[in-house]
């Protein structure tokens, strides 16, 4: 997967720009209350989502279950099983 994506990317998962873009959305989610940091474990800084960040995510989720939904009936999955 990490050799897929530093050839689809200019910015490899390791680079100093994708850390400064995932530490920025850290950030901007912590700013706007949607995630809270718990105790750091070692070098590991854990988040959480708290409940705004729950019902922030809920109109997401319903859109990609409605994709998921579409994709699995044209596929011909019924269920999770081939129909």
């Amino acid at each position: 997967m990490a050799t897929h994506w530093r050839r689809t990317s200019r910015t490899s998962p390791a680079s100093p720009s994708a850390r400064g873009a995932l530490y920025g959305a850290i950030t901007r989610l912590e700013e706007r209350g949607l995630i809270e940091p718990l105790g750091a474990q070692d070098r590991r800084r854990p988040y959480r989502i708290t409940t705004s960040g729950t019902a922030a995510s809920l109109p997401a989720v319903a859109d990609l279950r409605r994709i998921a939904d579409v994709g699995s009936a044209r596929l011909g999955f019924a269920g999770g099983q081939l129909a």
